[in-house]
């Protein structure tokens, strides 16, 4: 059985130019969401914001990277095209000292492919991409299936404040998780590789 939200499987049917579309249309109101920061070497989540969707992700990596305690020092962070703003480069490289990787693919194409944005840091990502680090952002994902494929992908609180409860249960149980493995098998440290996502339950 898969795991897919209902948001996905939504967004997979309106899309008329997937073959692999499903043919039956999947309505939906509201889903739980859940804002993620993890450390993409170990699958540690360091920050998370539980919320109901659906909502934009641009506006909320500031809510977000407040979760992270102090003491947790992120050098690079790696996001998706959801975030791509110049707000979040300066919250990320001015405000807290910590690089950004974010694909410049925000919003409409520009109508000239060779157009560079205006602002210094999505020019930037637009002229030298480090596509090596966004190479680790998958890491990611691969986090997001380990709380889907242990904990199921369906959450079973009826108000948003049970369901918001659920998913940072989740969240703290996945970490506990990782913490008696390194325990137990004496795992060994890893560097703070840092990716950030979004996870929608329903």
């Amino acid at each position: 059985m898969g795991t897919p939200s209902r948001y996905y499987v939504h967004r997979r049917d309106n899309n008329k130019a997937d073959p692999d579309r499903p043919k039956r249309r999947v309505s939906y109101k509201r889903f739980g969401k859940l804002m993620l920061i993890v450390c993409c070497a170990s699958h540690t989540i360091l920050g998370a914001v539980a919320s109901e969707g659906p909502t934009p992700d641009i506006d909320q990596l500031d809510g977000v990277l407040a979760e992270v305690k102090a003491d947790v020092r992120i050098k690079h962070l790696v996001l998706d095209a959801g975030f791509d703003s110049a707000h979040n480069h300066r919250l990320l490289r001015e405000d807290n000292g910590i690089l950004s990787t974010i694909p410049p693919d925000h919003g409409r194409p520009p109508k000239d492919p060779d157009a560079l944005p205006r602002d210094k840091y999505r020019r930037r990502m637009k002229t030298h991409f480090n596509r090596r680090a966004y190479r680790r952002r998958p890491q990611v994902e691969t986090a997001i299936s380990m709380l889907k494929r242990n904990f199921g992908p369906a959450l079973r609180g009826r108000t948003h404040h049970s369901r918001r409860r659920d998913m940072y249960l989740r969240v703290l149980t996945h970490n506990i998780s990782l913490v008696l493995l390194w325990v137990f098998y004496r795992a060994i440290n890893v560097p703070w590789y840092v990716g950030f996502n979004t996870k929608t339950l329903t």
